[in-house]
């Protein structure tokens, strides 16, 4: 098996197993699945799960499509930089929507510890 056969069977591994895992969230829901969230603080649980589902499936669509341009172009060093650096920013870009959109989702205000006082 040549090195450009490879990378391009890795890459669509590693999308499918990102698209089933987003699969999963939206089913079952996102609590166990998706870490860093205060979940007593989450107004909507399934619109949260929806968001990270959907930003898991644009994750795992990136994965193939970079291993599909790396397969294209894997004579072209020049292109294959090109398209790392695409998806390197993209990647950067969908950690950010995330990170904002758990903001969204986390809106009820903190629970106040009284220590055992009213």
């Amino acid at each position: 098996m040549t090195d450009k056969l490879t990378e391009l069977i890795v890459a669509s591994a590693a999308g499918i197993v990102m698209l089933i895992l987003a699969i999963v969230i939206r089913v079952r829901g996102p609590r166990g699945l998706v870490h860093g969230v205060d979940w007593e603080r989450v107004s909507d649980v399934q619109g949260l799960g929806q968001f990270v589902s959907m930003m898991v499936s644009v994750l795992a669509a990136l994965i193939i499509a970079h291993g599909i341009a790396l397969y294209a172009f894997f004579q072209d060093d020049s292109k294959r930089n090109i398209a790392t650096v695409l998806f390197v920013v993209c990647i950067c870009l969908i950690v950010l929507a995330l990170l904002i959109g758990k903001l969204r989702y986390q809106d009820k205000p903190a629970a106040r510890k009284t220590n055992g006082r009213r």
